[in-house]
């Protein structure tokens, strides 16, 4: 089977040893700046994410998208993050996120985002329902930015093939690269999720990011060389989820098995 590969500035996924991203989860702009140019500073750093739902004005006080905090804080990372690519990510509620959006606001805010150009990658949840991802995924193509879709479940660990058949549902519905995570209550989980993604790769062209969620799951955060998964999230300050390592040692790490099944 041929794989894609997804070159973002000067970074390409799907290829070579998987690639570390630190998210931003700041509420505010001083926040963001001072992470962001912690993550910038960190060697083992080949992404940025930032997680607009952790801001405190996501939305005025009208209820609308407050565009200018926003955009302002797009170009803030843009201009210290420099040539590191940038992920936009809207997380709710029910995956993990910090703050709730409803589908017309979440769809309007990814498309400010898109055309913005300041983010590189922008992270659409599978969840929101076909019609609204497909939208979202064309108009995101159309301003030739990459679409990362998105499954969160925070309550368990399905089976494989559940697993598998949502990543290829992704890439069905035009995702360039199929991001699933779930929580481990154990390591049987966590090696069903493993097992899931070296399924999925058999039939998913595009490149995959899976991690198992927990203490339980952190192996699979540093073996994606060998089941398949592209990226993994580390963390320099507090973890954006549960089970994160710190970025210097997951690519010690990760360079530590290469060194010994590569």
């Amino acid at each position: 089977m041929a794989y894609k590969t997804v070159t973002v500035r000067n970074v390409t996924l799907g290829t070579g040893l998987p690639k570390i991203c630190i998210s931003v989860t700041a509420e505010d702009e001083e926040g963001v700046r001072t992470q962001a140019e912690a993550i910038r500073g960190c060697r083992s750093a080949g992404l940025c994410e930032w997680r607009m739902d952790c801001l405190k004005t996501v939305k005025d006080e009208n209820g609308k998208l407050d565009e200018a905090v926003i955009l302002g804080m797009l170009k803030t990372l843009r201009d210290v993050l420099g040539d590191m690519p940038l992920i936009a990510t809207f997380r709710s509620v029910a995956d993990g996120g910090q703050t709730e959006l409803d589908d017309l606001l979440y769809e309007n805010l990814l498309l400010m985002v898109t055309q913005s150009g300041y983010a590189d990658i922008v992270d659409v949840e599978i969840n929101r329902g076909e019609s609204l991802v497909m939208r979202l995924v064309k108009s995101i193509h159309s301003y030739d930015k990459t679409v990362l879709m998105s499954f969160h479940d925070f309550e368990s660990t399905p089976e494989a093939g559940i697993m598998a058949e949502k990543l290829r549902a992704m890439e069905r519905l035009g995702a360039d690269i199929c991001k699933l995570a779930c929580m481990s209550a154990d390591y049987c989980d966590a090696a069903r999720l493993i097992y899931a993604t070296a399924l999925a790769k058999k039939t998913v062209s595009a490149p995959i990011i899976t991690m198992a969620m927990g203490d339980a799951g952190r192996l699979s955060r540093v073996c994606g060389e060998f089941s398949g998964s592209c990226l993994s999230f580390g963390m320099l300050g507090e973890a954006s989820a549960p089970g994160q390592i710190k970025a210097d040692e997951m690519a010690g790490y990760i360079g530590e098995l290469h060194t010994l099944f590569g």
